[in-house]
């Protein structure tokens, strides 16, 4: 005869919400160990979309992202997502689809991030209500012309990853200050420099600031200015590979930004630290 679980249900979907995070890999194996299991961790399993582009087929997303669950909309979908994965999702990555991937990808209305580029992204601006995006990766003034900082699409928005390579005038971006809940920013070239004592001057809500770049010969003695040296807030690292610390952040909250996190607390606390995080020395 079979025994009645001992533990509370809440408690077991506890445990099991916190096994499926913390081991994403063993995720779809614990799907199959009850049917109660799959209804409290299928919801996690289809949280994380990705779009075909030519850069990221099925195959290479599998590799890249180490066989952690995710849903791949693909080449031959069909006009809607079912319902359940409408519901479900809550991280997209969106990078140079077709204008048909795009509106199927942005159907879904509870996204928190997305990753987008290419020329179908501006359809994401054009939506009559918005996701409540707490975060965002993108080309801003390819998403944008102007960008517009008073768009909704901010209003909610805690963390803003930006792929923008030209640096223009501080004026441009002085909006940054008015993202209300602002938290973490970081820009992807050293062309922004410039600009990095004024953003931590002007965002009051701000608690990291990344310069997050592929390797200079210059390096980080390209930072001239001692208070933004000083400020522990400011931290300079290397990007990793991107598709598989995107993947692992938005299922277990380790990525680039909670390193960041990190290496700020421990200067906050005194501990001397540099700047910059020299992670094959860390």
């Amino acid at each position: 005869m079979l025994l009645e679980p001992r533990l509370p249900p809440e408690l077991q979907r506890l445990i099991f919400e916190m096994a499926a995070r913390t081991h994403p890999s063993s995720m779809l194996d614990l799907l199959l160990v009850a049917r109660r299991v799959k209804e409290w961790l299928q919801p996690l399993a289809h949280s994380v979309v990705f779009c075909p582009t030519q850069y990221l087929e099925q195959e290479d997303l599998h590799k890249k992202t180490c066989g952690y669950p995710h849903v791949y909309i693909s080449r031959h979908a069909p006009p809607e997502l079912p319902p359940h994965l409408r519901s479900s999702a809550r991280h997209l990555w969106l990078i140079n689809n077709s204008p048909e991937h795009t509106t199927l990808a942005l159907s879904c209305p509870l996204l928190e991030s997305i990753v987008c580029a290419g020329p179908h992204a501006k359809q994401l601006l054009a939506l009559t209500n918005p996701p409540p995006l707490k975060r965002l990766a993108c080309n801003l003034r390819r998403l944008f012309d102007p960008v517009d900082f008073t768009h909704p699409i901010f209003a909610r928005l805690t963390h803003l990853d930006m792929w923008d390579f030209e640096f223009g005038s501080e004026e441009e971006w002085s909006g940054l200050a008015s993202i209300p809940n602002l938290t973490h920013l970081a820009f992807s070239v050293i062309q922004f420099l410039p600009l990095l004592p004024k953003v931590l001057h002007t965002c009051a809500s701000l608690r990291v600031l990344l310069m997050l770049v592929a390797p200079h010969p210059e390096g980080t003695r390209l930072v001239a200015d001692p208070d933004l040296a000083a400020d522990p807030r400011f931290v300079w690292m290397r990007r990793r590979e991107h598709v598989e610390d995107w993947h692992l952040g938005v299922l277990t909250g380790v990525d680039f930004w909670s390193r960041a996190e990190d290496w700020v607390d421990r200067r906050r606390l005194g501990e001397g630290l540099r700047f910059y995080i020299d992670e094959d020395n860390t």
